[in-house]
Parts: C-alpha cells; structure tokens; sequence
C-alpha cells in the first residue's frame, strides 16, 4: 500500500466524520450529539474518529482552521496592503463559507469562531504588515476589541444571508475600525 493511498484513506475517513458531524448538527443540538451518533452516520469506527478528534468541538475547530488558513493564503498570494483590502477579501472567502457558518452558528457553537478570530487576527497583522494601531503599547487589547466587532458583524450578515454586498460591507467596516 503506498503512502499516498493512506493519506487519501486518512483524509476520507476525517471528511466523513466532518460531514456527519455537521449532517447532525442541522437538525441536533450539539450537547445532543455523541460520537457514536457521528460514527454511525460517517460509517466508522469509535477508534478511527479517536484517531483524528479527541472531543466533538476539535472537528470545529479543525474545520474552522482550514478556513483561516485558506484566507491567510488569499492575502498572501493576491499581495494584499491594506486594511481595506484584507476586509475585503475576508468578506468574500467567509461569504462562500455561509453554509457552513450558518450550520456553527444555528449550532450554539458561535463562540468557537470567536475564539479562532483573535487567534487568526493576530496572525493576519503580522502578515500583512499594515500599521493598524494607535496605541502599540496596547495592541492586544486592540486586537481583542477588533476581533469581537467583526465577529459580531460576521455573524449578524451571515445570518441575513449576506443581504448587503461585500462591497458595501467592506466599505463599511473599514470606516468604523481604527
């Protein structure tokens, strides 16, 4: 067997146990669901979800981690500047994530891309380079303070299905962040 036919077996078996997962948590509440209920639906064993998530919430998390790093890659390929840029550019790859989103978010599970956006807003500054704050001695709480607003406004526009346009939406955010 090569090692090629045991990443793509590897990759498999975790996709399966995402979708199940997320298959579950549109109709379950997620302190409804058990492994064994995730195991059933992605036709694996106890062992091999063990193998891949230790708890329920690091599939979220992983999922929510392949989402950032996608975005983070964006801004780095289309050498994006500025502030308005990455607002932008945010806008549109969480956009084609709204099913998903909307998924976590229905799911009580909201506070998990709350923790994932200060940890990747972090990761986004020192990246793109862009001088953002007034106060450097006070980036952290910056950060803290940033995170929670676009946060809230991701939500809120996921939510109404994305009814204003990322144009006016970055046009918008950009505005009113420091």
């Amino acid at each position: 067997m090569s090692v090629n036919y045991k990443e793509q077996m590897k990759q498999l078996t975790k996709l399966s146990i995402e979708d199940a997962f997320f298959s579950l948590l549109k109709d379950k509440e997620y302190s409804k669901i058990t492994v064994t209920m995730i195991c059933n639906n992605a036709g694996v064993s106890r062992m091999a979800f063990y193998r891949h998530y230790s708890t329920q919430k690091e599939i979220v998390v992983f999922l929510l981690d392949r989402m950032f790093e996608e975005f983070l890659t964006d801004i780095q390929k289309k050498s994006i500047k500025t502030k308005k840029q990455i607002i932008f550019v945010f806008l549109e790859h969480f956009k084609s994530k709204m099913n998903i989103l909307k998924v976590i978010f229905s799911g009580g599970l909201s506070y998990i891309v709350a923790e994932q956006f200060i940890e990747y807003l972090n990761v986004v500054l020192s990246i793109s380079k862009i001088e953002n704050t007034l106060y450097p001695k006070h980036l952290d709480y910056q950060i803290e303070f940033t995170s929670g607003g676009l946060y809230r406004i991701l939500v809120k526009w996921i939510n109404s299905d994305c009814d204003v346009s990322v144009n006016e939406m970055s046009e918008f955010i950009n505005t009113i962040i420091l």
